[in-house]
């Protein structure tokens, strides 16, 4: 029990980040305007008595109506709404920092250097944390493989429903949690889980379908109908293409985001979806082919869990690849690779971890420091935000070479059953 109070250290870590080096004085000294604000103007609207989707449009998935909710119930203006979504997005931030500590002591590794890594991204990340509500999915994912990966497969298939109907990428893990049915052949218990996610987002998106179909539709077509964001991959590729004198570009505004605008912009926007798609399933099918450690033919109940490592990196992989091929790139985007980053193994961690650190602040840098820059299309600026999503695809790159070559999973003898006996 004596080891649990290694956790305390960090946590009040955290909280002098949020209170001290987020903003002058800070998230609980000096309240500074963000992104909050629309959750505000959201959360007051439903108060008046108004009901989302089918009163006032919503370009966001139900539940993250629970995440803007609850802090208006303490707070009505601008700047105490600003410090009590904060104050939500710390605790939520801290539970991760939990889930990370129990998965550290379950896999018998050192928690100091996860906590470590978690704590320096918060700080490299900084108070857009707090701004934007994106934390709470991100840790909901972490906290679906931690049940998954302990054998809890119907708690993990609701968290990770209810997951999805909060911000919608989690869906993508969707695919890593069947295969590791299908590795062991045990397509009931696929079946199960499968029905248990679709019950669960079901349970959630119906109350809004009956209220107002139209309504929920619009909140998903709103991203389909999106331009090319200007810090994607995609827009990257063309902005260096004109700092180069290789073509040209036009920033406009519209879907709340800055996008490029071309003739080339248009093609690669709508291309983006079988791009992400082949992405995708490059990630699943190395899932599957690479075979993870202790998936293996056999009746022993005992072998059936997944080993945590493995859902885990492929989930971050999956993860990483949608990001990277969608044709948005918003900069609270890194807050869904946060939780998971400092648990990956292999024998690149800990390049992993100091690629991502060095993401973040790259991110930071580009937003909210210099972002009209950007948009005014500086040379400079653009060739950060280049190697910002270059060093993307080398951390994906990294997480993809981490794993062994395929081999034949054989069925265990008496030594295989009983590796301790």
């Amino acid at each position: 029990m004596k080891r649990h109070w290694l956790i305390i250290p960090f946590i009040i870590a955290q909280v002098l980040i949020f209170s001290l080096a987020f903003g002058e004085g800070g998230y609980f000294g000096h309240p500074h305007a963000g992104g909050s604000q629309l959750y505000l103007y959201y959360s007051s609207r439903i108060v008046d008595g108004e009901l989302p989707y089918r009163d006032f449009d919503l370009e966001y998935p139900p539940l993250a109506l629970a995440a803007f909710s609850l802090p208006r119930i303490f707070a009505s203006t601008p700047s105490s709404y600003t410090i009590a979504f904060a104050a939500e997005m710390l605790l939520l931030e801290l539970l991760g920092l939990v889930l990370i500590y129990g998965f550290t002591r379950r896999l018998k590794q050192s928690p100091w250097a996860a906590l470590s890594v978690y704590t320096l991204a918060l700080l490299a990340i900084g108070p857009i944390i707090g701004e934007r509500y994106d934390v709470m999915p991100a840790v909901m994912v972490l906290g679906a493989i931690y049940a998954f990966s302990s054998g809890r497969y119907s708690l993990a298939w609701v968290v990770l429903g209810l997951a999805t109907m909060t911000k919608v990428y989690p869906a993508v893990i969707v695919p890593i949690f069947a295969l590791s049915y299908v590795h062991r052949r045990d397509y009931r218990a696929l079946a199960r889980g499968l029905g248990v996610y679709a019950l669960t987002t079901a349970a959630v998106a119906l109350p809004v379908l009956i209220l107002s179909p139209g309504g929920l539709w619009h909140s998903y077509s709103y991203h389909l109908a999106r331009g090319l964001h200007s810090e994607s991959s995609y827009a990257s590729l063309l902005l260096m293409g004109q700092t180069l004198g290789l073509g040209s570009v036009e920033m406009v505004f519209g879907y709340g985001s800055v996008n490029v605008a071309s003739s080339a912009a248009r093609v690669l926007a709508n291309v983006s979806p079988f791009l992400m798609a082949l992405g995708l399933f490059m990630v699943y099918r190395a899932y599957v082919r690479k075979k993870a450690p202790g998936i293996v033919a056999s009746d022993d109940l005992s072998l059936t869990k997944m080993p945590e490592p493995y859902v885990l990196n492929f989930s971050l992989l999956a993860i990483l690849v949608f990001m990277m091929t969608s044709k948005v790139l918003s900069p609270q985007f890194i807050l869904w690779l946060f939780p998971l980053v400092p648990l990956v193994i292999g024998r690149w961690r800990a390049v992993s971890w100091l690629l991502f650190l060095l993401i973040a602040v790259l991110t930071r840098y580009i937003f909210p420091w210099y972002y009209s820059e950007l948009m005014a299309g500086q040379a400079g600026l653009i060739n950060v935000l280049f190697w910002r999503n270059l060093l993307f695809g080398v951390m994906a790159y990294l997480l993809w070479k981490t794993w062994p070559r395929p081999r034949s999973i054989a069925r265990p003898g008496p030594r295989d059953l009983h590796p301790h006996g």
